[in-house]
C-alpha cells in the first residue's frame, strides 16, 4: 500500500497560486527528492505535509487514512526539518533534543541523544548555547533533532544546507539508514549533485505540478 497518497492539493497566497491540482505518492521507504526553483511551493508542500499548514483544497491520506482524521498519533510519527533550524540561540542542543523527547514522549533518551550527537561529530558542542555555534553545526543539530523519535517519514527543506563535508557524510548516513528504518523520506533541495545517491526518483515542482525528473530505474 502506497503510504502517502496527496490528489488535487490547492493552495493560494492571496491572488497567487503555489500548488494547483497537485498529485503525490510516495511508497513506503522510499526517498523522493523534491526539486524546483525558489518560490515554486517546495516548502509550502512539505510544511501541509506536516500539518504545520493547511491546504485549500485536496486530499492528503497517510497509510490509507485521511490527514484530518490521523489525529496526534500522525504527528508523532512525522520528522520536520524547516528552512531553518528553528532553534532558540540561548539554550544548548542537548536541551533542544531533551525537550523534543519530551514532546514525543520518548523514555529515557539519553542515549539515543548522546548517540546521535556523536554521529554528528556534536559531542564537544552538547551544552554549548546554540548561538555560539556555526549555522552548520546548527543545521546538524537539527537534524538530529529530525530524526530523534525515530519517526516513519521525513520531511525535510533543504537538509544540506551549509553542511560542511563532515555534515554531509552524517545526512548522508541518516538518509541511507532508512532501509533499514523502514523511513519514507521527501526531501526538498537545490543540490542535485547529492540527489543521484540519495533519491529513489527526482520530481520537480513546476507551476504548481509535479513532473518526474527521473527514478532509480532511469538510473540503472
Amino acid at each position: 500500500m502506497e503510504y502517502i497518497t496527496v490528489r488535487g492539493l490547492t493552495k493560494s497566497f492571496g491572488l497567487r497560486p503555489v500548488l494547483r491540482e497537485l498529485d503525490l505518492t510516495l511508497e513506503p521507504g522510499e526517498c523522493v527528492a523534491l526539486c524546483g526553483r525558489n518560490g515554486t511551493g517546495k516548502s509550502t508542500l512539505l510544511r501541509i505535509l506536516a500539518g504545520l499548514a493547511t491546504a485549500d483544497g485536496g486530499q492528503i491520506h497517510f497509510a490509507g487514512v485521511a490527514q484530518a482524521e490521523a489525529g496526534p498519533a500522525l504527528r508523532g510519527s512525522i520528522g520536520y526539518l524547516g528552512h531553518t533550524p528553528g532553534m532558540h540561540p540561548a539554550r544548548s542542543l542537548s536541551s533542544h533534543l531533551q525537550f523534543a523527547a519530551r514532546i514525543h514522549g520518548l523514555v529515557d533518551p539519553e542515549a539515543r541523544i548522546r548517540a546521535l550527537l556523536h554521529s554528528a561529530g556534536l559531542d564537544h558542542a552538547a551544552h554549548r548555547p546554540v548561538g555560539q555555534l556555526s549555522r552548520g553545526m546548527q543545521q546538524r543539530g537539527a537534524l538530529c533533532r529530525a530524526w530523534l523519535h525515530d519517526p516513519r517519514l521525513l520531511l525535510l527543506d533543504e537538509p544540506d544546507t551549509h553542511l560542511d563535508e563532515e555534515g554531509i557524510q552524517f545526512l548522508d548516513l541518516l538518509v541511507s539508514g532508512r532501509y533499514t528504518a523502514h523511513q519514507t523520506i521527501l526531501l526538498a533541495t537545490h543540490h542535485r549533485d547529492h540527489v543521484s545517491r540519495w533519491a529513489d526518483r527526482e520530481v520537480v515542482l513546476q507551476a504548481g505540478r509535479l513532473q518526474v525528473a527521473w527514478t532509480s530505474a532511469c538510473k540503472a
